[in-house]
């Protein structure tokens, strides 16, 4: 049975997500009368400045995130409810993206105050942090930053469930690896015994993508790095597994210099263009080009290349064997979402069923003169059967049922 990779997000029990404020500041306004001056050294229009977030902590003070649309910063502030005025300066924080992200209080309490981070827009580029304070002593005693965790491989491995991925989204290049292991004892995971590893030899795991069983191992591949356990020992090599990840492009290695001999660097550049497209993957499925449907208008189509849509490890989970002549693609996202049939060099391509415009307005009365976005999502094979999710994005013009 061929498991397809599910990717999940750890995440903190409680809502960390709430509607803030966007509170324009005005003269008037007794936290902006009492904040701003305080941060205000350029003399700037008190306009320049929002209240994104306010929460009272207890009768005397109140949380406070004021945002600088000049510098695109946002300030945590203790404020003083009974003198009316700044108590304390917790944080200040640069917007990860421009103009495009808000930070908001999720939990308040006499010592500690909980506060979230995500983009306007598309709720992407998640932050949690959380500030210990000390009223009594108008001290910020100490802060902890707590990004997401996304599992992308779960492996159990004797009597524990392993768990790795990355710290923060697996899509940007600042992200690190992370290996959870949790006792598993009478098929029951123990809370609170879980051992956390980002580091081995003393080196920061590079992120990881997938996990395998071999030769009684676990091992925990990221695109350049490999971690493997042998139950007592963990060891670290580098380097590229091929089996799982394309070599890098073939294409790049030709010399600039070779611009100036166009017939080299021709036969050069003809040469790593096979390599590229055979490195691209599209033999492993075994078709590429139109695929016709039963249904009208309906065709698809599988690329001559794979790179830069599945890694290999991805495209064993996107096909279905049957026989060694006769198997299914489940593609989604690259290429005409759907099943494809491929037996004999032929193809025959099943499209994701879309709701038409009356299903959709049936469900969702608003939802007239939106683009139907649907997709398909994640998917098993099961017995012979490919049991799928439908995704869509809701939003910009755009939406689904799912």
């Amino acid at each position: 049975m061929k498991k397809a990779l599910f990717c999940f997000c750890l995440l903190w029990t409680m809502e960390f997500r709430a509607a803030a404020l966007y509170e324009q500041c005005e003269t008037a306004n007794p936290y902006c009368a009492a904040i701003v001056p305080s941060v205000n050294k350029e003399g700037k229009s008190y306009g320049n400045y929002h209240i994104r977030d306010r929460k009272m902590i207890n009768a005397g003070y109140s949380a406070v995130v004021l945002y600088d649309n000049d510098k695109d910063t946002f300030s945590m502030i203790v404020f003083d409810e009974k003198t009316r005025a700044l108590y304390l300066t917790l944080d200040t924080l640069v917007s990860p993206r421009g103009h495009d992200y808000t930070y908001s209080i999720a939990a308040v309490s006499e010592t500690m105050i909980d506060l979230a981070g995500s983009g306007d827009t598309y709720g992407d580029q998640p932050r949690k942090l959380r500030y210990f304070i000390d009223l009594d002593k108008r001290a910020l005693e100490a802060k902890h930053v707590r990004p997401d965790i996304y599992v992308q491989a779960a492996e159990l491995f004797g009597e524990d469930m392993f768990l790795a991925g990355t710290i923060g989204e697996p899509i940007r290049t600042e992200t690190a690896g992370i290996i959870v292991r949790l006792p598993v004892r009478g098929g029951e995971i123990k809370a609170g015994q879980a051992e956390v590893l980002t580091e081995i030899n003393g080196r920061k795991l590079a992120p990881i993508a997938l996990a395998r069983l071999e030769n009684g191992r676990l091992v925990f591949y990221g695109k350049d790095a490999a971690y493997s356990f042998d139950g007592k020992e963990w060891s670290a090599s580098g380097g590229r597994d091929t089996r799982y990840f394309r070599p890098n492009d073939p294409c790049e290695s030709i010399p600039f210099s070779r611009l100036t001999d166009m017939t080299a660097y021709n036969v050069g550049y003809e040469k790593c263009e096979k390599l590229r497209k055979r490195n691209g993957d599209a033999w492993r499925v075994g078709y590429e080009g139109k695929c016709p449907s039963e249904i009208p208008d309906a065709a698809g189509e599988l690329p001559v290349t794979y790179e830069n849509r599945y890694e290999r490890y991805e495209m064993s989970s996107h096909i279905v064997e049957v026989s060694s002549a006769h198997k299914f693609a489940v593609m989604n996202g690259n290429v005409p979402d759907g099943v494809y049939e491929l037996a004999e060099e032929k193809c025959r391509y099943y499209p994701l069923p879309v709701p038409t415009d009356d299903e959709m307005r049936s469900i969702h009365a608003q939802a007239l003169g939106y683009r139907i976005s649907n997709s398909l999502g994640a998917f098993q094979e099961l017995d012979g059967k490919v049991w799928y999710c439908t995704s869509f994005s809701g939003g910009e013009g755009g939406t689904g049922v799912g």
